[in-house]
């Protein structure tokens, strides 16, 4: 009977989808590298899952168990970035050094970060895309002062519509919602002539 129990532990901790982040972080050796679930973005919780130490090579790699879908915080020493998740998925980083004009005194700030082989498959290439293609939107049609605000309305409706077509067979529910609330967002940036809440 013991032996079936830890046989059960055992399969089952298998079967959990396992999450790999590894890359370059070339500012960094010898520094520790932690990868932090958001728990809560009201207070900031977060829950530490992983951690490692940047090799004399510059390169790193963590693994995690990883069931969702979800946003983490990665902290390379006192800096921090932020990436998009998805279980099995397998994610090469490029970590840019923090920038020579913030003061050292500083907590830790947020420094640039590279996707390296990036699967057009994976929730941060969507994103990123989706991102792309709704700030060329933007250039195209917004003029904080316009006179044309009507205009502004009138692209912004059909943008939705283009938006709802263009990823109506997407299966992400993740992904699905952030384009939601993403672009319910565009509803509230101020322009001449901008909807009231009833209209919103």
């Amino acid at each position: 009977m013991f032996v079936f129990f830890l046989f059960f532990i055992g399969s089952t901790i298998l079967a959990q989808p396992v999450t790999t982040i590894q890359g370059f972080a070339e500012a960094y050796v010898g520094k520790e590298v932690k990868v932090f679930v958001i728990d809560d973005y009201l207070s900031h919780l977060r829950t530490q899952v992983a951690s490692s130490t940047v090799q004399n090579d510059s390169t790193f790699k963590l693994s995690f168990f990883n069931k969702q879908t979800r946003k983490l915080r990665i902290e390379v020493d006192k800096n921090y970035f932020h990436i998009y998740t998805q279980p099995k998925g397998d994610y090469k980083l490029f970590v840019g050094e923090s920038s020579p004009y913030i003061d050292e005194k500083a907590k830790g700030v947020e420094v640039e970060f590279f996707f390296l082989d990036l699967d057009s498959t994976d929730i941060n290439y969507k994103i990123l895309m989706f991102e792309d293609y709704q700030l060329k939107f933007l250039q195209k049609h917004y003029y904080h002062k316009s006179l044309k605000s009507t205009n502004f309305v009138a692209q912004l409706d059909t943008f939705k519509l283009d938006v709802s077509e263009k990823y109506a067979a997407d299966t992400s529910r993740f992904f699905k919602a952030y384009v939601k609330y993403s672009v319910a967002s565009l509803d509230n940036i101020a322009f001449l002539g901008q909807r009231n809440e009833y209209e919103k």
